[in-house]
């Protein structure tokens, strides 16, 4: 099970909200949040990657700003 997690107003990522065994769940949504705030790449889902041919790797980031 996934929620979507969203900062103002803006979809900022998703997190598992499986629970596990103790009865939590792997990933909070604060996680998320800072995480993203600190720079992370936590949502997949707004990031795509691309490598050129000289094994570079470069990020584009289609949230808006």
């Amino acid at each position: 099970m996934s929620k979507d997690v969203y900062r103002n107003g803006e979809l900022v990522g998703k997190i598992d909200v499986t629970p596990t065994a103790n009865g939590g769940t792997k990933t909070t949504e604060s996680e998320v949040l800072s995480r993203d705030i600190f720079g992370f790449d936590t949502a997949k889902i707004t990031t795509e990657t691309y490598r050129d041919e000289n094994n570079n790797v470069t990020r584009i980031d289609d949230r808006k700003k």
